[in-house]
């Protein structure tokens, strides 16, 4: 399984010892080492209809002669319970399900999540939290040396800081291109650390 691979490799880069700089050496102050992945997910008590209610989803790919990973977490609950064991056992910490794409009924995604959380999801939750210690425990040395290897000392912002958001989604809904022009305009400024009294006095109200 390619994910199972992602998982070793990430191991691997963070327990090397490398220079300060290269790669290896987190630019932040933690180090997250969870992995996820996304696949698509269709949950129902017999695999033909689960199938069918992702074909618009899986066509273009089957179409196209490629039937590798075509599924996906689709099928019966005992389907999906035996397809996330795999990526258990390769260590990947989250799968993010897509259900919402293509022509998928409402009514059927219900029952796909009822089904999910009553008879899939029962036997992890109760493997979740000793694997999650395990997992901590066995990378907690690899992420202390990794961060020992950092060698920045970035400023701290000041306590009282604040990074006020504006609202470019309401601006561009609206069509208005003078607003438009506008916030392009203060991005460069912001971009070149100029500061724009106009931006100053609406954020600051």
């Amino acid at each position: 399984m390619t994910a199972g691979q992602w998982v070793v490799d990430y191991e691997r880069v963070l327990g090397e010892q490398c220079v300060p700089g290269e790669q290896c050496v987190p630019v932040g102050l933690s180090v997250n080492p969870q992995v996820a992945c996304v696949t698509p997910m269709m949950c129902a008590p017999r695999e033909e209809d689960a199938l069918a209610r992702r074909h618009e989803t899986l066509g273009a790919k089957a179409a196209a002669g490629d039937t590798t990973g075509l599924h996906g977490a689709i099928g019966t609950p005992a389907q999906l319970r035996e397809f996330l064991r795999r990526y258990e056992e390769a260590g990947v910490d989250q799968l993010i399900f897509v259900m919402q794409a293509g022509k998928n009924r409402h009514e059927h995604i219900m029952e796909s999540l009822e089904l999910f959380g009553t008879q899939v999801l029962p036997e992890f939750v109760q493997r979740d939290e000793a694997a999650s210690e395990a997992k901590a425990a066995k990378w907690a040395p690899l992420i202390e040396a990794a961060l020992a290897r950092r060698d920045r000392t970035d400023p701290v912002m000041p306590p009282d800081y604040v990074m006020r958001a504006f609202p470019r989604q309401m601006v561009e809904a609206m069509a208005n291109e003078p607003a438009q022009q506008w916030l392009e305009s203060l991005a460069d400024k912001q971009a070149a650390g100029v500061l724009d009294e106009e931006f100053r006095r609406l954020a600051d109200g």
